[in-house]
C-alpha cells in the first residue's frame, strides 16, 4: 500500500485538530500546521467531512473540528478519505478482474497481508497518534 502525499497531508490535518480536540481551528490555520498550501488543505478538509471525520463551517465563527471523538476515527477511515486505500496488489480488492486469482499463488499469499495491514491501520485511532505525538513533542522540548 503506498500513502500518498494527500494522504499524508490529510493525516497531518487530522493530527492538527486531534492536538486542538475540542477547538475549531481555521483553514489557514490547519494548512500552516499541515504544511499545505490553502486552497490544497481546504480540499482535503472537504472529503474528511464528506467521510463524517470532521465538521467544516463557513464563514464568521467558522472553522474546522472534529466530527468524533479521537479514539473513535482510525488511521485507515483517515487515509481512506484523504484518498482511498487500495490494496498491495488490485487483484485482492477485486478478484473478479483477474481469471488466475482463485489458482494464483501470489494471490494467496498476498491476501493475508492486506488483512494485517488493513487491521493495523483500523486498530491505531487518531487519540493513539495524538498521544504519541505529544510524547515526540515533549521529549524534542527536554532535548
Amino acid at each position: 500500500m503506498l500513502i500518498t502525499r494527500k494522504m499524508d497531508y490529510g493525516l497531518r490535518i487530522m493530527m492538527s485538530l486531534g492536538l486542538r480536540a475540542g477547538d475549531r481551528v481555521s483553514g489557514a490555520d490547519l494548512a500552516d500546521a499541515a504544511e499545505v498550501s490553502r486552497g490544497f488543505a481546504l480540499k482535503i478538509v472537504r472529503q474528511l467531512a464528506q467521510a463524517g471525520l470532521v465538521l467544516a463551517r463557513r464563514g464568521v465563527g467558522g472553522g474546522v473540528d472534529l466530527a468524533r471523538d479521537p479514539a473513535q476515527i482510525t488511521l485507515y477511515e483517515i487515509l481512506d478519505a484523504s484518498g482511498s486505500v487500495r490494496p498491495i496488489n488490485q487483484c485482492i480488492a477485486e478478484p473478479r478482474l483477474c481469471d488466475r486469482s482463485n489458482a494464483c499463488a501470489a494471490h494467496r499469499l498476498l491476501r493475508p497481508i492486506q488483512e494485517k495491514i488493513d487491521h493495523e491501520l483500523k486498530s491505531i485511532t487518531l487519540a493513539d497518534l495524538v498521544a504519541k505525538q505529544r510524547t515526540l513533542n515533549a521529549t524534542s522540548q527536554k532535548a
